[in-house]
């Protein structure tokens, strides 16, 4: 009898078992049609071949929850930080997320420099004398930008934020994508670019996103996620399918070619560039589901259509920027969602992103701004190769 049972219910196991795989087997068939759409994609872009010591120092940046860079605390690491950015610039350009970071650092430096570091803006943002015994002197009631010999004697440094969507990198200041209200006729959503090239070139660090691009307005009113003139690059998900059109049309043309013309500024010294990923969006926002981590294609977790086409932007932009920093003349710095805990989920992601964020300019307790500098200026000397990528 027990055995006719367990025969009866093989067939529902079965059913079952199929209900639950099924799903996980086709995401993850997708997922790597994905990545292999995007290598190829990383490879038409490495013309040259990269040490793997570059991509072994990129790593090491990369400070999570279970591996930090180093034990010291907060204040420690700030005071490392103070000591290894003296004299020097550091630029902050991208959208909102990038000016998150920016306050993030300020929030954590306050207390190295004795008076409120706190910002007008990611509209008004101007600079943040930072560290050392330095005071803001004025001229008339607007204050002086100090030059580099005052920050050496003050062992001070400057901190400073553009806001730039989309990274436009015309080399000039009366451009109208900087000057006149520009809405995106893919998207139909207004996009905000300051021109940042002038206070790049006088930037010792600089640190770059360019962020997921928000669903067409189409989306919202039809729900229909096939677009005008865009291929099919993948099947099964038409949301995931305007996803890569985004990233691969979009995003890699404006952020390879922005990038290019940093590395052609007439700049004095070869600062060193940063590129910081993107959170993936929290489908727990509005409805306190799942946290979206690395299952950005799990439909339960992620909740709705929109969400999930900006979650596997995160994930294609994340994944082609680490492969192409290296080459482009930077590194690649990924940031980890902090998860949730019961104490409260503001204050500890706070806490933990400025502590992560500042760790990763300082790992193992040293100075790696210098480092970064000399492998990448060791690694990927400029030459004829960078003019074959337009």
């Amino acid at each position: 009898m027990r055995r006719r049972r367990l025969a009866c219910l093989v067939p529902t196991l079965l059913v079952v078992g199929l209900y639950f795989c099924i799903p996980d087997r086709r995401a993850a068939v997708l997922k790597a049609s994905v990545d292999r759409i995007l290598d190829q994609a990383i490879s038409e872009y490495l013309h040259i071949d990269v040490p793997y010591n570059v991509y072994d120092l990129q790593d090491s940046l990369i400070c999570t929850s279970t591996n930090r860079c180093t034990t010291d605390d907060t204040s420690t690491i700030v005071t490392k930080l103070c000591t290894a950015l003296v004299g020097k610039q550091v630029l902050f350009v991208g959208p909102e997320t990038t000016y998150y970071l920016h306050t993030l650092w300020l929030d954590a430096l306050q207390a190295h420099t004795n008076r409120s570091l706190m910002c007008n803006g990611p509209q008004f943002c101007t600079f943040h004398h930072v560290c050392g015994t330095a005071r803001p002197t004025y001229n008339g009631r607007a204050v002086k930008f100090p030059n580099r010999g005052e920050l050496v004697v003050t062992n001070s440094s400057i901190i400073r934020y553009v806001r730039s969507y989309t990274l436009h990198a015309i080399d000039d200041a009366k451009d109208g994508a900087y000057t006149m209200t520009t809405v995106d006729k893919f998207t139909g959503v207004r996009v905000h670019n300051g021109y940042w090239l002038g206070q790049a070139r006088k930037a010792d660090v600089i640190v770059l996103n360019h962020g997921p691009l928000p669903a067409p307005v189409s989306t919202y009113e039809s729900e229909n996620w096939v677009f005008v003139d865009q291929p099919v690059y993948i099947d099964g998900s038409p949301v995931v399918n305007a996803a890569v059109h985004a990233t691969l049309t979009r995003f890699l043309p404006a952020t390879v070619g922005a990038l290019h013309v940093l590395q052609g500024l007439n700049s004095k010294k070869r600062p060193v560039v940063v590129w910081h990923g993107s959170w993936p969006m929290d489908a727990g926002c509005g409805d306190r589901k799942k946290r979206v981590m690395d299952d950005w294609l799990n439909s339960r977790a992620v909740g709705d259509p929109w969400t999930l086409y900006y979650n596997a932007q995160v994930y294609m932009q994340n994944r082609m920027m680490y492969g192409l920093m290296p080459y482009l003349g930077g590194v690649f710095y990924g940031l980890e969602m902090a998860e949730r805990k019961e104490v409260g989920r503001g204050k500890f992601a706070a806490e933990y992103n400025k502590t992560a964020f500042v760790e990763s300019v300082l790992c193992d307790g040293g100075d790696a701004l210098p480092a970064v500098g000399a492998e990448l200026d060791a690694a990927v000397p400029a030459g004829d190769d960078d003019e074959d990528i337009v």
